[in-house]
């Protein structure tokens, strides 16, 4: 063996030494990585949902059961329900019997998700248990449609349909909650306003006295606006809008699996 050939066999060597031992460190420091990206995902369960067995019925309570609410309200409804909600969708509010401990006693839902609904029809609603209204475990609720025995109507198709319809001959300002802010119902197109400046007489009690004093007295009008759903007509096609299998699903099983 000559000297160049021995050198060369150990330069040889040396440098498969050298591949082994860095192919051998990249290989371990990819295992670490997939380690600690197994262990950074295990961190993350997901609950999942509790069953619960209960009953909805049209709330005798609060009237009128179906109204417009505030965009705050239909973020919850998001937030709560997963269920696409806004502004311009009318709430209907219904009560809940057979509800876990600590759960409210009602719900607010879209109108639009609860129509075509009759006596021992199922409604299931998931609630994420991650709102104002209710913290805890999430849960699925699996609710029958029950007529209320205090509301005039035959069944629960019926008293939906009697709120419904007098949601849509009695419109503004009493089917819509306008405690907060009119501007967000009118930037919405739901209301328009106009204000009336009015010259009255107003008695007063004046140095021992009686006499009028003429004041002006500045009154709000309201009109329903382009955005108003006037008709069952006008409300389904606010379902189509959305996309029909999008609504099927979102009403049979809360949207748990995606908006």
């Amino acid at each position: 063996m000559t000297p160049f050939t021995k050198t060369f066999r150990q330069l040889f060597v040396i440098s498969l030494l050298i591949i082994t031992f860095t192919t051998t460190a990249m290989h371990n420091s990819q295992l670490l990585q997939l380690q600690n990206s197994t262990s950074q995902n295990e961190l993350t369960v997901v609950d999942e949902p509790t069953a619960v067995d209960c009953s909805f019925m049209l709330s005798s309570i609060v009237r009128p059961q179906v109204r417009y609410m505030e965009q705050q309200i239909h973020d919850e409804i998001r937030q709560r329900h997963n269920l696409r909600s806004n502004i311009t969708d009318p709430v209907i509010r219904f009560g809940i019997s057979n509800t876990p401990k600590d759960y409210p006693p009602y719900i607010l839902l879209p109108l639009k998700n609860c129509i075509d609904l009759n006596d021992g029809d199922s409604l299931q609603i998931y609630d994420s248990g991650e709102s104002d209204m209710y913290r805890g475990k999430p849960l699925l609720m699996n609710g029958i449609c029950t007529k209320n025995s205090n509301l005039f109507g035959n069944s629960f198709c019926e008293q939906i349909s009697n709120a419904e319809n007098a949601f849509y001959s009695n419109q503004t300002p009493s089917r819509i909650d306008l405690r907060d802010s009119l501007q967000e119902f009118e930037n919405a197109g739901i209301v328009t306003s106009r204000i009336t400046l009015i010259a009255v007489s107003i008695p007063i009690f004046w140095n021992n006295h009686m006499q009028l004093s003429p004041q002006t007295i500045r009154e709000i009008k309201l009109s329903p606006g382009p955005n108003y759903i006037t008709n069952k007509k006008a409300l389904i096609q606010s379902i189509h809008n959305q996309n029909w299998a999008t609504y099927l699903k979102n009403r049979e099983c809360g949207n748990k699996w995606g908006k």
